[in-house]
């Protein structure tokens, strides 16, 4: 205002204007407002149109403060209150006005508030035509409608155009008919209530989000009063459960809670509603009467009046009854799982992500070092591998360990992952893979049987390809061999009388015969030697020979035998048997410098189940066991691991051949056993024989005693077949000394040539491996084709190739293992032809 007496007339206006507005009606407040306005403002100019806008607000507050009043309207204002001294008032109010004809429609007036909403100057707008500016022309046919037929309208909201002429807004508009530069127009009030209406539609979108997530989830909502009683249940609970949400008004929720208590968790509940706390998903039952209980999670608030003072609890709840029964279910079925697994033979252990145990079977934990207790869920997998460690069941020790320790842990960090542990007493294979979830899963198999039995096989196949190189050398040297002996004993006869020329003979005899013994030591190991298999026990076996094993060990060494009353029998060559024994014995007397005790000990073991049979790497059925112990120095692994190989001995090299142990272990394996040491360093070492037993087999006269003197022949004709010219020349010279007729040839054709030359044939004495492709055995049989009741004697050094499985012939066929004597071959000569 510009000074007092302005202020003092807008004073006197304002009273003024309450005077009146008291007894106005709605529909002529505001052309009071216009009169109070002029009558404040005075006669004079605007100096300042923000003083007018600050004057016109009082009045509009005056306007929307003052009660309702119920009178008949006053008289309309008239054009003259709206001359152009006072278009600047209008100009400064903070709401719109407008004056329009009331046929046409056509802008008379607009102030700077509406002409600003439009970005048009007031110019541009007089003239224009208001219906441009409703979104539809109806809004405002509709208005006129009304105006024609109540006389003006009163707060109407509706839509405009913006200034933009696109977006919509919100206005307050309210109507009068007036007189306006002589014509009847219509003045319009309008009021920007766009942003209210922005607000009450975002309320309503939020209010109808809540209602929709209300009307769409199925949980439910609920409210208790101080005393705890339910006052309000939504309509969710009986879309979630199938009860009416008015079955539960009234009812006290702690006593709910009392009545269907299972655990401790509840308790703390009811002291936490006691003490007025928030609760968070809160699982527990829900007793409904007549009904199964329910499984319900809730959360809930306490609430307060604008006083602070406690009027009850405010809360959200979900019915998780079938999660609940599907996670007892899975308990169940987990329970069933972990009862499987602790079945299983390999171990199996799950760890979390954060490498901690989460389950472990029986098995497992057994490989672990059966120390139960430190198996517990949580443990980390390194404090497991070190605790494990410290008990002492891993193999290596010191900086090995510790070096096994860290190869097993990255192996475990970075799965998937296959590796070996060696354990004190096992071999375990571990493979690890990662689970979905970052954890990993366990597998240990115990592989210790089957490293045996590689192992087994392992030695098996060296010990063949060793025993067929052997064979092979000992079948050329039993060659030379025979050719030695031979024409030494031929020489032998016609030194007869020079004494000195004898005794170079007889030492010449004496070197073959060790060269003899030696080739058969190589024999018997590349189990290529003929086998001599009687009925046998071994109790009595043992004790025919106890006499000659303690002479050979010496009065140090005391024999002790173990052996079952009822012994069963088993086929096996009785010589090469006690020439096992002989040799365990020597071997045992050798650990033993300081003397000690050699236990003998026989047993019947019945291994009819395939999986012991097959642990001891045998086929299943009745065995007797021969084990030769020893209390002397002991093996370590690394000997034990070659102890069968020929040549291999640990003793002095004039002391021992290194032949003895792999002997012992090829006629064992051609007889179909098998032989097993065990020995420990300082304690001793034991090795058992495993022979098949056969029960039913009759005891067999293992043969007399050979002669010493030559059986002379009787004319008869013997066809001699070999292949070596030295050895057939020794033959046939033995032969003709012993008054037989001799032919001979080089291979087997041209021995089937000569018999079909050659009627009167008594005898084929033939060699097993022959050249041109036709064996012995195969020349018998088409000499047999030939001459039906012709004799067949073989000789040979090497028969595994040509004879059976077994290496031995034939039955009916005799076999003349080379080298031979004389005396041997007039023997084998004489029984052939008597066959």
């Amino acid at each position: 205002m510009a000074d007092n007496t302005e202020s003092d007339a807008q004073a006197e206006a304002l009273d003024w204007f309450d005077c009146r507005s008291a007894t106005a009606s709605e529909d002529d407040i505001h052309a009071l407002a216009l009169q109070t306005l002029f009558r404040g403002l005075g006669t004079t100019d605007i100096a300042d149109s923000s003083d007018a806008a600050k004057f016109f607000r009082l009045i509009t507050e005056r306007i929307s403060s003052r009660p309702t009043p119920n009178i008949a309207p006053a008289p309309q204002p008239t054009a003259d209150i709206v001359d152009s001294r006072h278009r600047a008032l209008f100009n400064s109010s903070p709401i719109g006005i407008s004056i329009t004809t009331a046929d046409e429609g056509r802008i008379l007036f607009v102030n700077n508030w509406w002409a600003a909403s439009y970005g048009r100057s007031v110019e541009e707008l007089v003239g224009t035509h208001i219906g441009d500016y409703y979104p539809d022309p109806k809004v405002r046919a509709d208005l006129m409608q009304r105006m024609r037929r109540e006389g003006s309208i009163h707060n109407e909201e509706i839509q405009v155009k913006r200034a933009d002429g696109q977006e919509l807004t919100w206005v307050l508009i309210s109507l009068y008919p007036t007189e306006f530069e002589g014509q009847t127009a219509i003045l319009a009030w309008i009021d920007n209530i766009n942003e209210r209406k922005v607000a009450e539609a975002e309320l309503h979108v939020s209010q109808q989000r809540l209602q929709d997530f209300a009307d769409a989830t199925a949980d439910w909502f609920w409210e208790t009063d101080a005393e705890h009683r339910f006052t309000y249940i939504s309509e969710g609970f009986e879309r979630a459960t199938g009860f009416k949400p008015a079955r539960f008004h009234g009812s006290d929720r702690r006593e709910l809670i009392r009545v269907s208590m299972t655990t401790s968790n509840d308790l703390d509940i009811l002291k936490k509603l006691e003490t007025r706390e928030p609760v968070r998903d809160y699982t527990h039952r829900f007793p409904v009467e007549g009904k199964t209980p329910l499984w319900v999670r809730s959360s809930s608030l306490p609430i307060y009046d604008q006083q602070g003072e406690f009027i009850g609890y405010r809360g959200a709840a979900t019915n998780i009854t079938d999660a609940i029964e599907t996670r007892l279910n899975l308990q169940s079925i987990a329970d069933r799982y972990l009862n499987a697994i602790d079945s299983m033979s390999e171990g199996v252990a799950l760890w979390d992500k954060h490498d901690r145990l989460v389950v472990s079977n029986r098995r497992f934990q057994e490989f672990g070092g059966n120390d139960f207790g430190r198996f517990q869920t949580g443990i980390r997998f390194e404090d497991l591998v070190r605790a494990t460690a410290k008990a002492g069941a891993y193999a290596e020790r010191g900086d090995a360990l510790e070096a096994a320790i860290q190869v097993r842990l990255k192996a475990h960090r970075y799965p998937p992952s296959e590796f070996e542990i060696r354990l004190l007493n096992r071999t375990l294979s571990v493979r690890e893979q990662r689970t979905p979830d970052g954890g990993t899963i366990s597998i240990v198999i115990d592989m210790t049987l089957q490293r045996q039995f590689e192992e087994q096989l392992h030695q098996a196949q060296k010990m063949g390809a060793v025993g067929q190189l052997t064979g092979g050398i000992a079948h050329d040297f039993n060659n030379l061999l025979a050719v030695i002996s031979g024409n030494l004993e031929l020489l032998e006869r016609r030194a007869m009388g020079d004494e000195d020329l004898l005794r170079f003979i007889m030492r010449g005899l004496a070197a073959a015969d060790r060269g003899a013994d030696l080739t058969n030591r190589l024999l018997a190991f590349s189990r290529r030697q003929p086998l001599a298999a009687q009925s046998a026990t071994l109790n009595g076996l043992i004790n025919g020979m106890q006499d000659l094993v303690q002479r050979t060990l010496g009065e140090t060494i005391q024999i002790r035998t173990k052996m079952p009353a009822d012994p069963w029998r088993c086929q096996v060559d009785v010589s090469q048997l006690e020439s096992a024994i002989l040799n365990l014995a020597i071997n045992a007397r050798d650990a033993m410098p300081n003397g000690g005790d050699l236990i003998i000990e026989t047993t019947n073991l019945d291994l009819l189940d395939e999986d012991a049979a097959g642990r001891q790497n045998l086929k299943p059925g009745q065995y007797v066991t021969l084990s030769v112990s020893d209390t002397g120095d002991g093996m370590t692994a690394e000997v034990m691991e070659r102890a069968f190989d020929p040549f291999f001995t640990t003793k002095d090299v004039d002391k021992g051949t290194g032949l003895g142990l792999s002997m012992v272990y090829g006629f064992v394996q051609q007889s179909g056993g098998q032989v097993r040491i065990d020995s420990t360093v300082g304690k001793g070492t034991t090795v058992t024989i495993y022979l098949q037993s056969t029960p039913d087999a009759k005891v067999q006269d293992a043969g007399g005693e050979k002669t010493k003197v030559p059986q002379k022949g009787r004319g008869e004709t013997v066809l001699v077949v070999e292949d070596d010219g030295d050895v057939r020349e020794i033959a046939v010279a033995m032969l003709t000394d012993l008054g037989y007729q001799v032919l001979q040839k080089i291979d087997g054709k041209g021995a089937l040539a000569l018999l079909n030359m050659t009627p009167d044939v008594d005898l084929l004495l033939s060699d097993v491996v022959l050249p041109g492709g036709m064996s012995g055995r195969a020349l018998a049989a088409a000499a047999r084709i030939i001459r039906p009741e012709i004799r067949v004697l073989f000789m040979s050094g090497y028969t595994k190739d040509t004879f059976a499985i077994d290496g031995h012939p034939e039955p009916g066929d005799q076999l003349l293992a080379k080298p031979f004597r004389s005396t041997d071959l007039a023997q084998s000569i004489r029984r052939a032809l008597a066959t």
